[in-house]
């Protein structure tokens, strides 16, 4: 009975609320925990705090959150109601980390390279999503492939594909097992589930390892300890948009009180009608403009690029008016699936072996249809992702951390290949120019009926070949010749200019013509297949179902990673030693559609007629397939070290990783850096950082034929490929092809990618109101890894014309270093208690390596410049009502225009463009509920971040968000 009622005495409930010190407003979010315990909680909507704890008073307690200074309190009994106010702290020197060191739990408020949005922003988002709202912050560039995929990059070089950032959700990273970079945000956390977002600019490869070059998105989920209880979100919103959330969590506690499991379910699901990529312009580098009579290369039109010579018609009398042909191809919006789905589910279970010390296992599933667009546009219709991840952790001490990585494709396939290969089921690409140069030759009275100048007109002034015979009686064959010549340029010219004079009677003609080739089938071929026909759906069906290898457009894609990561953190007298270890193994399994690992043989594909409905249906010929395993591992060491000096004013970190993957020799990345306070309200930085990049499997392994090109992997290097200008000057030197004109170059096998970058930078206050963060960077790439593009062309010096080359893609470093610099500042005012404005300037530039052989895709804005206003905690008086606790946020950006290097299809100019998101929100307390009206875009400016992509538009929403805290 003593023992008990010891117990019980011991037992009680701290209660209390956190306010803002400058304005007294509630803050919600606040992080209360019983100091040396892992005991506490987070405030709820009304900043208020209820947790018990089986100690006896006096406790201590420590307050954190984000943006203010840390506050330790002494609670001297049970029955007092806690007071806290917290002030901002808008420097907070105490806990700055820099570019090469692991942002832990403290560091989130004060990183000088970290871009951060904390659980408030994420909430009050006026675009509508976090993750497209992490382009407001400085330095972070988003781009839109697709409404289902959008990619984050940091510091140039952006790519639809971004190996050169990580992303991260507790740890874990969120790539593709198989394309090595993350889909975005399609297997990641809801809103409802993010605590807060960093985002690390620069080389961060001592902690996070290899994959950390440009950058981290670092994203943390909340813990069901201290976020336990019920949240529900509905959004609608334009193009029939719906997204839908619940979060579920709760903590059971054991026989004592004392909480020992904690778990969390989280739902998620969106539908929408996706952006259409329409850009019908001509591509980057065609030869001929949209007012070519017989076609033209378009950007969103696939299967009308020219890949074979020889059907250039300009200066041939026999095709008056004819130029350069293309076929019609299809358009993307014909052959894409724009019905974006994405459903993602995540268990997390938590089990306390001691107060500090928690196992934890989660399961997240992500599953759905969007568009990606890589090297071409693919259509991603039901990929699967599945993660797995165990982990034993003391916060702020050590950590072991098990996970592994699955991914389905599902019925991924190619849009641009599909178009390819439709139009070549209807007819081969060179047997399309023959047919249309034919009918059109055939058919040319009907020009001539029309006006035309025919070359009877011009008889009257035909050299004459007697006026050629010189005093001695021989004929001068040369000079005749020469005039012949002239004349028939004369006539061609004066044809050539009709037809520019008549651009309707051309355009009716080559659209007989054109109609005349495609329905024109030869043995072997087929019809032109008419979207919005059921001869096209049974086509489109056949070859979206079927993998490359079976001459089809359909990706198998069945890769996985697994990772395991350890880490221990030595606190000793003269310092802090962080040591920690890591390896990986890649299980890449696409058969042959992407990568090196099969060997199939081409599979016969043949059209049969129901007699009686007439309906047709494609099959192939079945035959073996033998496939071939590939594997990759990498491993990975890192000790960093930390010191402060000068009564801890300075603070001295240097860090040092050495990476190894199976293919490569070892590297190794160090960084060092020096952060100072000077004064009370300002500090200084600076710091010498590295990273390294390994190739990824596709810069190894890949194959991968898109049509105008053939991509491949780079592990044994490559021998004499002819470049595209030696090639295009030996096949417009004459009639015959110029062998001697070419030019041929070798590949070095690919090696990994090392960047340096130095950084100095300012953080600091003025007037308590006016918050300054800037920097600059400049950064050197060694080994840079791009590509070249080059033909492999079998010597045939007796061919008048090559017929069967190649055109490759092939991963390759770069000859020379590449250089980068870039700057940002970001000043936040404060101002009449409840209001802020936010402005932020980023520049990049790619200072050289634009004239290596290899291409870089800097892909990057020069300038960018976002401004925003936003409120909170208002409250106004309509006279028959009183509105409280409403906000407001707007956010304008501009983007200055960029070249986008791509693929040969998706290379072109991105104008300057601006975008403004808005939304107005109010929180009714009373019923736990939220409501947001917003848009991204208001002002429906149509525009595309990528070339190539979609014109993004605007895109309204409302949503209500029901937060119920389980205290």
């Amino acid at each position: 009975m003593f023992f008990f009622a010891q117990s019980s005495f011991a037992q009680g409930t701290i209660k209390g609320t956190v306010y803002d010190d400058n304005s007294g407003e509630t803050l919600i979010g606040a992080t209360v925990i019983l100091k040396g315990t892992s005991t506490g909680i987070t405030t709820d909507i009304d900043g208020n705090f209820s947790f018990q704890v089986n100690q006896n008073p006096p406790l201590i307690l420590v307050i954190n959150f984000l943006g203010y200074t840390p506050k330790e309190i002494t609670v001297n009994s049970f029955s007092e109601k806690i007071k806290v106010n917290l002030g901002t702290d808008q420097v907070m020197m105490s806990e700055v980390e820099v570019v090469g060191s692991r942002i832990s739990e403290k560091s989130k408020q004060a990183a000088l390279t970290v871009e951060s949005m904390d659980l408030i922003a994420i909430k009050e988002a006026p675009s509508g999503s976090f993750y497209e709202s992490l382009g407001n912050l400085k330095g972070v560039d988003v781009t839109s492939a697709s409404l289902g995929f959008k990619i984050v990059n940091t510091r140039g070089f952006n790519s639809t594909s971004p190996v050169r950032s990580l992303q991260l959700i507790d740890g874990v990273d969120n790539q593709s097992p198989g394309l090595n970079f993350s889909l975005g945000n399609f297997l990641g956390a809801s809103d409802l589930d993010v605590l807060s977002v960093d985002v690390i600019a620069g080389a961060s490869s001592a902690y996070f390892g290899p994959g950390a070059f440009n950058g981290v998105i670092d994203m943390r989920t909340k813990d069901p300890f201290l976020f336990p209880g019920l949240n529900v979100s509905l959004k609608a919103g334009e193009r029939q948009m719906f997204e839908g959330a619940i979060r579920w969590a709760d903590v059971i506690k054991n026989k004592e009180g004392i909480e020992k499991f904690g778990y969390k379910i989280n739902l998620f699901y969106l539908t929408a009608n996706d952006w259409e990529a329409d850009n019908y312009n001509a591509v980057d580098d065609s030869p001929v403009t949209t007012e070519n009579y017989s076609g033209y290369d378009a950007v969103n039109i696939y299967g009308d690029e020219v890949t074979t010579g020889g059907n250039n018609y300009t200066t041939n009398l026999d095709y008056p008016g004819l130029g350069r042909i293309y076929r019609s191809g299809y358009k993307e919006v014909d052959i894409a699936d724009y019905d974006t789905r994405n459903t993602k589910a995540n268990l997390g279970l938590y089990y306390k072996l001691k107060k500090d010390l928690i196992l934890n296992y989660s399961l997240n599933y992500g599953n759905g249809t969007t568009i990606y667009q890589g090297d071409n546009r693919i259509s991603l219709r039901d990929i699967q992702f599945l993660q797995n991840k165990i982990e034993l952790k003391k916060e702020n001490k050590y950590f072991l951390r098990f996970y592994s990585t699955h991914e389905d494709a599902g019925n991924s396939y190619d849009a641009v290949l599909t178009a390819n290969i439709m139009s070549d089921i209807a007819k081969r690409e060179g047997n399309y120019y023959k047919d249309y140069a034919a009918f059109y030759r055939l058919n040319r009275n009907q020009l001539y009926d029309q006006g035309m100048p025919n070359q009877t007109e011009f008889s009257d002034t035909r050299p004459n070949i007697t006026d050629y015979i010189g005093d001695d009686g021989v004929i001068n064959f040369d000079a005749f010749a020469a005039a012949n010549v002239q004349w028939r340029q004369g006539i061609a010219g004066a044809q050539n200019e009709w037809a520019n004079d008549n651009p309707g009677a051309m355009q009716d003609y080559n659209a007989t013509i054109r109609r005349a080739t495609e329905e024109s089938a030869l043995e072997g071929e087929y019809p032109f297949f008419k979207p919005g026909t059921q001869r096209f759906d049974s086509l489109f069906q056949d070859v979206t179902s079927r993998l490359f290898t079976d001459n089809g457009s359909r990706f198998y894609d069945k890769s996985a990673l697994y990772h395991a990561q350890g880490e221990y953190i030595f606190d000793l007298d003269f310092g802090k030693i962080i040591v920690g270890a890591n390896g990986r193994l890649y299980t890449p399994d696409s058969r042959g559609t992407i990568f090196r690992d099969t060997l199939t043989f081409t599979r016969e594909r043949i059209m049969e007629i129901d007699p009686i409905t007439s309906d047709t249906t494609f099959k192939t010929v079945k035959t073996d397939s033998t496939f071939t395993k590939i594997t990759n591992w990498e491993f990975g060491v890192y000790a960093g070290y930390e010191k402060k000096f000068i009564d801890e004013t300075l603070t001295f970190k240097a860090t040092l990783r050495m990476d190894k993957n199976e293919n490569f020799d070892a590297v190794f990345s160090p960084a060092v850096s020096l952060v100072y306070q000077l004064g009370e309200n300002h500090i200084l930085r600076g710091g010498v950082s590295s990273a390294v990049r390994n190739p990824t499997l596709a810069d190894q392994y890949l194959y991968y034929d898109v049509g105008r090109a053939t991509l491949i992997g780079n592990l044994s290097g490559f021998d004499s490929l002819a470049t595209i200008e030696s090639f295009n000057e030996a096949r417009n030197t004459g009639a015959n092809f110029a062998w001697n004109k070419l030019n041929y170059y070798s590949v070095d096998p690919i090696r990994p990618e090392r960047v340096q970058t130095f950084e100095v930078g300012y953080r600091g206050t003025v007037s308590n109101k006016i918050y300054v963060d800037a920097g600059y960077y400049y950064s050197i790439y060694t080994d840079f890894i791009g590509y070249n593009i080059g033909l492999d062309i079998p010597y045939a010096p007796d061919n008048p014309l090559p017929g069967n080359f190649t055109v490759y893609r092939v991963a390759a470093n770069a000859q020379e270093k590449v250089t980068t610099q870039g700057a940002s500042i970001g000043v936040n005012y404060y101002f009449l208690k409840n209001y802020a404005l936010t402005t932020n300037y980023s520049y990049n530039n790619l200072v050289s390596g634009d004239d290596d052989p290899i291409i870089p895709a800097f892909n990057t804005p020069k300038h960018k410049v976002n401004i925003g206003v936003n409120a909170r905690d208002l409250t106004t008086d309509f006279g028959i009502f009183k509105l409280k606790n409403w906000g407001f946020g707007v956010n304008y950006k501009w983007i200055d225009g960029y070249l986008f290097e791509g693929s040969p299809q998706f290379t072109g100019y991105v104008p300057s463009y601006y975008l403004v998101d808005a939304a107005v929100s109010a929180n009714f307390k009373k019923i736990n509920t939220s409501v947001k009206l917003g848009a991204s875009n208001l002002t429906d400016n149509r525009v595309y971040t990528v070339f190539g992509g979609p014109y993004i538009g605007r895109m309204a929403y409302i949503s209500f968000v029901y937060e119920w805290l389980n205290r």
